[in-house]
């Protein structure tokens, strides 16, 4: 393709840049932009930020910088007794202060790196009716009225839990009777065992009668036990439990006609799983059937961004959020089934590090997360690199992908060595070979001024980790989504070469999980050709790389059979556990809850596996077990096994 011509551009000079923040720049923002009322599409008008500090943390003198560009929650603000400053924080600002916010990073010796959700057109598409993209809705041309009698808002700071199961997630069905208490006696009543719910997404409206807006994190909006009572109240005597839905702007589906409520969402089968009454695996009326609970939804363009770009901001919120609510020293196990797989696989990340931290203040709160389940499809390709022997790689780019494609590829930086790296696209011409601190990006001369299609960036310190070396190579969507007019990545074969110099080098490249293509009979995923073994056992998804958190992996009940999708890996022991998240070959998943009140629908997945863990540590924590550290996990783990058959040890 003659018309594509790689060239060389300037590598921005501040220390540790985020490369996907240069990417941004490079394809003008397009992944991020937004469509309002028919315009073209606009540049974000706000980011979001994962920051680390220095070991002083967020200092008053840091807080007062940051507070003329920036907004950083409470949560983070406020010093614990002990004078303790958060090292990890989030920071909103406004697009046009991205050069004053890197300016301040740059004077205070901040790591940060970009969290803004890269979008999927196929939520795109679903969000315009929500007014994200496209033209802005009127609320009340589809929410039904307030009902009477919603419960006034208590007054001052909610109640501190004694003992909580916690759920990050997406799509948590509130009038569902798997979280509900045993019906009163006496009245018969209907009471839910859910304490709060905070809804990350979503704009706590002026005229709101039922969310309020979460104080310590100030933004979102927040819903306590007395508001889910008496939405139950208001079902027992006769209401649509889709127009209650609709009442709270909750789980309809708004690009239906009829705006019918979802039948089933990943958060709905979690939150069963970890903390449904009885427990739908085994059919046990168990301590977690009786635990308050507490929820974080997700925001939906986080949840459905294939890049998970945004996660970790929303992750370290919640878990801040959900520590909030709890007594010192209270049992609290947080249940987190989301990931991502591109990471630099040696817990360096900002989101790693900042989970061990908050898990090392609060030494009662254990977080159980998925291993992943990107094991058989393609994500990981581990390679050993000698000087004088060049590695290639081919990637296939399905065709008809809607969003952007990264992988990362990451290296430890050994003395008197270098790596560098070359790209072809399908039927073009190399690029020139890259080594760290330069840039590159492919354009299309069929479509001059316009943004880059593809961008391979280098550099030897990225913020995403505190030891090694990044190179990440970005595409732009092979296939156009509602408003995106192009210019497009061509569908094929992308090929990568890598040089090693001096010395050899290891390198593991890492395609972030991305979309299955809508355009293809099969359902084609962009993916790496020719999987070796190795990249099959290092293929842990990127948040389980922490010292302090724990992983868990997926096993078939029946034979105890680890599932051949479970992510892990060898070199770090992980997953710590193996959980049956499907009973047997003719029953590939788990019955448990779906959205309308008593439904049910099967799933498997890691997501299950990590569940289930979570309700069986809560079991044991509520039993008087005071053993649990997450620095030292074995007496923990052989407990939790003990006389489980849902629950194995990995073979190493």
């Amino acid at each position: 393709m003659d018309h594509l011509k790689w060239t060389a551009s300037p590598l921005r000079s501040l220390k540790e840049r985020d490369p996907y923040l240069d990417w941004s720049e490079h394809s003008d923002w397009r992944g991020m932009r937004r469509s309002l009322g028919g315009k073209a599409p606009q540049k974000p008008a706000e980011l979001c930020a994962l920051v680390q500090a220095g070991e002083q943390g967020l200092t008053d003198e840091l807080r007062k910088a940051l507070e003329t560009v920036a907004k950083v929650p409470l949560a983070y603000r406020a010093p614990k007794k002990t004078g303790m400053r958060w090292r990890h924080f989030t920071a909103r600002f406004k697009f046009s202060k991205l050069a004053l916010f890197e300016r301040i990073a740059q004077e205070h010796g901040l790591r940060w790196e970009l969290a803004a959700p890269f979008r999927s057109a196929r939520e795109a598409a679903r969000a315009a009716a929500l007014g994200i993209y496209g033209e802005a809705r009127d609320a009340n041309s589809f929410l039904s009225p307030q009902p009477n009698g919603a419960p006034g808002q208590a007054k001052g700071a909610p109640q501190k839990l004694d003992a909580a199961i916690a759920v990050i997630d997406y799509g948590f069905p509130l009038l569902h009777q798997a979280f509900a208490k045993p019906r009163s006696k006496l009245s018969g009543a209907a009471s839910t065992r859910i304490e709060r719910v905070w809804d990350q997404g979503e704009v706590c409206r002026d005229d709101e009668r039922w969310w309020r807006q979460p104080s310590d994190l100030g933004y979102g909006r927040e819903l306590g036990k007395a508001q889910v009572d008496a939405l139950l109240a208001q079902r027992d005597h006769g209401e649509d439990e889709t127009e209650l839905y609709k009442g709270l702007d909750l789980l309809i589906d708004y690009s239906d006609a009829r705006r019918r409520l979802w039948q089933r969402t990943h958060g709905a089968h979690v939150a069963d799983v970890a903390g449904g009454a009885p427990d739908p695996a085994s059919g046990a009326v168990d301590l977690a059937a009786s635990a308050p609970l507490l929820f974080v939804q997700l925001p939906a363009l986080t949840a459905a961004d294939a890049s998970g770009s945004s996660l970790g901001v929303q992750v370290l919120d919640a878990l801040h959020w959900c520590r909030l609510q709890m007594k010192e020293k209270a049992p609290l196990v947080v249940n987190l089934s989301y990931g991502t797989t591109a990471c630099d696989r040696r817990g360096g990340s900002l989101i790693e590090q900042a989970m061990d931290e908050v898990l090392e203040e609060a030494p009662s709160m254990a977080l159980v997360l998925a291993a992943g389940n990107s094991r058989d499809v393609g994500c990981v390709a581990a390679r050993h690199v000698e000087p004088g022997r060049d590695v290639r790689l081919i990637l296939r780019l399905a065709e008809g992908d809607r969003t952007d494609t990264f992988v990362e590829f990451w290296y430890d930086r050994p003395e008197q060595a270098e790596l560098q790296l070359r790209v072809r696209a399908p039927g073009g011409d190399w690029s020139d070979w890259l080594k760290a601190g330069q840039q590159l990006r492919l354009n299309d001369g069929m479509a001059k001024g316009r943004p880059a299609i593809a961008g391979l960036i280098h550099r030897a310190q990225v913020p995403l980790s505190a030891t090694r070396s990044m190179a990440l190579l970005a595409l732009a969507p092979s296939g156009a989504s509602r408003d995106d007019n192009g210019p497009f990545a061509p569908a094929g074969l992308w090929e990568v070469e890598l040089r090693a110099l001096g010395k050899p080098i290891q390198v593991d490249a890492c395609l972030e999980w991305d979309e299955i293509s809508e355009l293809t009979p099969e359902g084609e995923r962009t993916a790496w050709l020719e999987q070796r073994q190795s990249d099959l056992d290092e293929s842990l998804g990127s948040f389980c790389y922490g010292q302090r958190t724990l992983v868990v992996g997926a096993c078939r009940q029946s034979d105890g059979e680890e599932l051949p999708y479970s992510s892990r890996s060898l070199e770090r022991n992980q997953p710590a556990l193996l959980a049956a998240s499907e009973f047997s070959e003719s029953q590939p998943g788990l019955y448990a809850a779906g959205v309308p009140d008593g439904s049910r629908f099967l799933a498997g997945g890691t997501s299950n596996a990590a569940a289930m863990v979570t309700r069986r540590l809560y079991n044991l924590l509520r039993r008087g077990y005071e053993g649990w550290s997450s620095a030292d996990q074995a007496d923990t783990l052989d407990r939790l096994v003990e006389n489980d058959p849902a629950l194995h040890m990995p073979q190493r």
